[in-house]
């Protein structure tokens, strides 16, 4: 009797314990499981050195896989994430090194103005606009296109009109230089300083492209003389 008593208490002793051991990992499951450990939504890109590595020889390879990792950062697993959580900053340093991966192609800087370009904060826009200005300028003569773009996204996007002019200016000097640019990469600069209530200096820009222009067409002419005269009024 006495050994049976003894077995049993070790059972029972046995069994509380392992009950606890249960019931502490319930207490422990239901204070923990809506912790969740998430990755760092924009995480530090890999060094030039890094890039060299992990490329094998094949970098337009790795610029296509590092590409849509980029667009699709916090887009994974089921997750939609606000265009406004993401660090811009780190983001611009994403696009340089997809840019030393390869400056000619335009899928980098189209994931940086036409997607990440949409979020509603106009300090992250302008973090976009530098990088499509430094995008631009590695190759000018064929890239021009997204200097304009960031000088557009400035103005109108990051609401940071002393910027739009300076990028607009860049393209209008560059516009002396290659002949071939649209005239009105020559009158920007007067759209933004108008809009800055500098107006003189808008009719002054727009007068002397009317003058120096004879290619200018009929409805260009017609367009550049109603803004003049509009401002006129101002």
């Amino acid at each position: 009797m006495v050994g049976f008593r003894s077995l049993f208490g070790q059972i029972h002793a046995s069994t509380l314990l392992l009950i606890g051991v249960a019931l502490a990992q319930l207490v422990f499951w239901s204070l923990t499981r809506t912790i969740r450990v998430e990755p760092e939504l924009v995480p530090p890109p890999p060094t030039p050195k890094a890039l060299d590595i992990l490329a094998f020889g094949d970098r337009q390879f790795l610029y296509r896989a590092l590409g849509l990792e980029v667009q699709n950062f916090g887009d994974t697993g089921g997750r939609f994430t606000p265009l406004l959580d993401y660090d811009y900053a780190r983001l611009g340093e994403w696009f340089d090194r997809l840019d030393r991966l390869d400056p000619v192609a335009d899928y980098a800087p189209a994931i940086a103005a036409q997607y990440y370009g949409l979020t509603p904060t106009g300090a992250d826009t302008v973090h976009i606009v530098l990088y499509l200005a430094r995008h631009a300028r590695r190759d000018i003569t064929h890239k021009w296109r997204w200097l304009a773009q960031a000088a557009y996204m400035a103005r109108h996007k990051a609401k940071d009109l002393p910027l739009a002019l300076d990028l607009a200016r860049e393209l209008a000097e560059l516009s002396n230089r290659y002949p071939g640019l649209p005239v009105w990469t020559h009158s920007m600069p007067a759209f933004i300083l108008a809009e800055m209530g500098e107006t003189e200096a808008a009719r002054l820009l727009l007068g002397a492209i009317l003058e120096s222009e004879p290619s200018l067409s009929p409805e260009e002419v017609r367009g550049m003389k109603g803004h003049i005269r509009r401002w006129s009024r101002r």
